[in-house]
């Protein structure tokens, strides 16, 4: 549970390691680090390699064992890229990150409509929110609150140093509408329903709950659905942003909700078939 859950002062000595060391040795470290934690946390290990096999089922063992290894070195990069922060500027941007499909969220947005963005908890989606904040686009996130009352401001005070404002599941409703309200981008993670409240749907061929909140608001405000997602490729990160996703509505609103839903879904669904080494979901499909 300690490592599942550090303490705020373990997160202040790793965020030290990983400003004074040059980051291609705290990616190494980190990498190192999480196979003593996956020796360590073999139910998750084995939990990933069930859901790999539902993924692919034409892989080989040596495949599927593969990318497990790689969920858990690509996690422990992810967390490097989150405690990095305070060192990431438009120039380190410019620099080390690719963008790819940015242009979608300019035309989006010159649409004079809301934007909820869509992710996952893929590659490095924390450093995604922060490199759109930092380009210069109005990011707000959907964030889960830690029991950690210094956990918990460590987090909120990473992400809005960068210029993300942080909505919390209380303010969810209120803050969502006023958001897209300032035509603003909302940025959801669908991929994990944490509530109980999602619906079930068809997700790599199992019915699993997912979350309707994105579907929800951009019927209500007619705002804009854009995919967008950081990944590693080839040991560099890429932020993606995907044409917005089109749909019309019927009148049916619980139709409506189920078949955006889905769609969501199935863009998901591809960048993880895309890049399954850096998917963590560490729940069984």
């Amino acid at each position: 549970m300690f490592l599942k859950d550090p303490p705020f002062i373990v997160y202040r000595i790793c965020q030290e390691i990983v400003l004074h060391l040059p980051l291609e040795f705290s990616y190494k470290l980190a990498s190192a680090i999480s196979n003593v934690y996956r020796w360590l946390h073999k139910r998750d290990y084995f939990t990933i390699q069930k859901n790999l096999r539902i993924i692919f089922p034409d892989k080989s063992e040596r495949e599927i064992i593969k990318y497990a290894r790689e969920t858990f070195r690509n996690f422990a990069m992810h967390l490097v890229d989150f405690l990095y922060f305070p060192k990431l500027n438009r120039e380190y941007i410019k620099k080390n990150i690719k963008i790819e499909g940015a242009e979608n969220f300019d035309s989006a947005l010159l649409k004079k409509q809301g934007i909820i963005g869509i992710t996952a908890h893929l590659g490095s989606w924390e450093i995604g929110g922060a490199i759109a904040a930092l380009l210069g686009y109005p990011v707000n996130a959907i964030a889960l609150e830690h029991s950690n009352r210094k956990v918990q401001d460590f987090f909120l005070r990473q992400r809005e140093e960068k210029g993300i404002k942080v909505i919390f599941p209380r303010d969810v409703a209120r803050k969502t509408l006023a958001a897209l309200g300032r035509k603003e981008i909302v940025s959801f993670l669908n991929d994990k329903d944490y509530f109980g409240s999602g619906l079930e749907l068809s997700f790599f061929g199992r019915k699993t709950l997912i979350p309707r909140g994105a579907a929800v608001f951009a019927l209500k405000t007619e705002s804009l659905i854009v995919p967008g997602f950081t990944v590693r490729e080839a040991g560099r990160l890429k932020f993606v942003v995907e044409k917005p996703l089109s749909y019309k509505p019927s009148g049916n609103e619980k139709k409506d909700i189920k078949e955006i839903t889905q769609r969501i879904i199935a863009i998901i669904e591809k960048y993880i078939r895309r890049y399954p080494g850096q998917w963590y979901y560490f729940d069984e499909l």
